[in-house]
């Protein structure tokens, strides 16, 4: 009986037991779970942002300032949009420069928001 992809990756030492005729299945299993990673990665948008520090040179976007803060991003909209949290457009988007947040989040210490 030939290993699987799955076979190998439970059990690595069997790759010297995998006989030649073998390695074409596994290769084929292969590029197919690594073509699904990639449409995968592609579509699905990317959260490692938030585990990250924030670069200080770049603007924020509305859902990291609402990570940041612990807000909904309705809420971050809304303080926007009233214009007490300043915030920039860039084209259809809105950000906000980190230097702009943390004057912010100085000047509404302790208040309710």
């Amino acid at each position: 009986m030939s290993a699987s992809l799955r076979d190998l990756v439970d059990s690595p030492e069997r790759v010297g037991s995998l006989a030649p005729e073998a390695v074409a299945a596994v290769i084929g299993q292969l590029i197919l779970l690594l073509t699904r990673l990639l449409v995968h990665a592609s579509v699905t948008p990317d959260t490692t942002e938030t585990a990250q520090p924030v670069a200080l040179d770049r603007l924020l976007s509305v859902i990291e300032v609402s990570r940041i803060l612990n807000l909904r991003p309705a809420r971050v909209y809304d303080l926007v949009r009233r214009r007490t949290l300043p915030a920039v457009r860039a084209g259809k988007f809105i950000r906000i420069r980190p230097h702009d947040l943390r004057i912010w989040i100085e000047k509404n210490n302790g208040h309710q928001l």
